[in-house]
């Protein structure tokens, strides 16, 4: 496989690296071709798709169509008249009223009494209530008390003895009166004096009439009358057009291949790669392979550098995914700029250069 002297430094943005560069796996399609040699750098390069003549089409390229005929429409004499711009009409010349002004007096809550009730005092106690009474029991014993009595069936000697009773104390209120102090207190009137508007003469109208107003820019201009509007008096058929195209079928689709490239020379701007059967590389190639390319990921440790080297210098600030996006191209470009070189956002060898790759 042999190749020019040169190629674009834009290769090094498709997937241009040192093979002995390579520190971490990579995937089948991205792995360096299996006979590289350490020091050698390669371009992964889109070569497209071949094609040969199939069948000849007779194809239609304007349909056929009706196209009428027309008459155009007539008109009587023109006629002289004025253009009026605004009607004539009536209106009114209103006398506006005279007013003067009084004070009135608005009651807003007229004079009338409050009852203010004042509760009597209140005193806070208790009162206590039997819930059971004390009653007197016999209960079996000799020494309960020193009334006793032998009951005969059994023997047995019992004694009278007293069971205490139960009370409850209930909270309870009291008052030094039996009925509240009730009083009416006098409230004086509210009210406003309000400055009044009143009428002293009242408005008059009168008629008058307002001529209308003719057009500034034709104020006079002549018309016509319609004798007979257009229409279709015919129509004529238009043929269709036809032409013949060649269509092609596809040979070989599209696909990858890797191709040396020299890694320090950036200033050649064509490649031409002798293939042998396969089609030859162009620059139209090489164009196509960076557009699909730059939607790929670098090799995953180039990619994952460039970001991190970036980062550092404070021009890139997303994550470091070995993916070479637009936010990665961005920082680049903004790099390049800083140091005087070609802002146009790729990873040549100048910019990865300048990063210290």
């Amino acid at each position: 496989m042999k190749i020019s002297s040169g190629i674009m430094a834009a290769l090094v943005g498709i997937s241009v690296l040192p093979f002995a560069s390579i520190a971490q796996p990579m995937m089948p399609s991205d792995m360096a071709p299996p006979n590289a040699r350490p020091g050698q750098c390669f371009a992964r390069v889109l070569v497209p798709a071949t094609y040969t003549a199939d069948q000849a089409l007779n194809v239609a390229i304007e349909d056929g169509y009706v196209m009428p005929r027309v008459a155009d429409a007539k008109f009587s004499q023109p006629v002289a008249r004025d253009v009026i711009a605004s009607d004539g009409y009536k209106t009114f010349q209103v006398t506006n009223p005279e007013f003067g002004y009084v004070d009135e007096k608005i009651v807003l809550v007229p004079a009338h009494h409050k009852v203010v009730v004042t509760p009597p005092a209140a005193h806070q106690g208790f009162k206590t209530y039997i819930v059971k009474k004390p009653t007197l029991v016999w209960r079996r014993g000799s020494d309960l008390s020193n009334v006793r009595r032998i009951n005969g069936a059994t023997g047995e000697t019992y004694c009278l003895v007293e069971e205490y009773g139960e009370t409850v104390n209930v909270p309870y209120t009291s008052y030094s009166a039996p009925k509240a102090d009730v009083k009416f207190v006098p409230v004086a009137e509210q009210s406003i004096v309000n400055r009044r508007q009143i009428v002293t003469r009242e408005a008059s109208v009168r008629e008058v009439y307002v001529p209308p107003v003719l057009n500034a820019k034709n104020p006079r201009v002549n018309t016509q009358e319609l004798i007979s509007d257009a229409q279709i008096v015919g129509e004529d058929h238009i043929a269709p057009r036809t032409t013949t195209i060649n269509t092609q079928r596809l040979d070989k689709p599209e696909y990858y291949t890797w191709v040396e490239v020299p890694c320090d020379n950036s200033n050649v701007q064509k490649v031409a790669v002798d293939l042998s059967s396969s089609p030859r590389v162009t620059n139209s190639n090489i164009a196509q392979s960076e557009v699909v390319s730059s939607k790929k990921p670098l090799n995953a440790v180039t990619a994952a550098n460039v970001q991190k080297r970036l980062g550092e210098l404070g021009f890139y600030r997303g994550p470091v995914d070995n993916i070479y996006g637009s936010k990665t191209r961005d920082a680049m470009r903004r790099f390049q700029e800083s140091k005087g070189l070609n802002a146009d956002g790729k990873p040549n060898i100048e910019a990865l250069k300048a990063l210290g790759f």
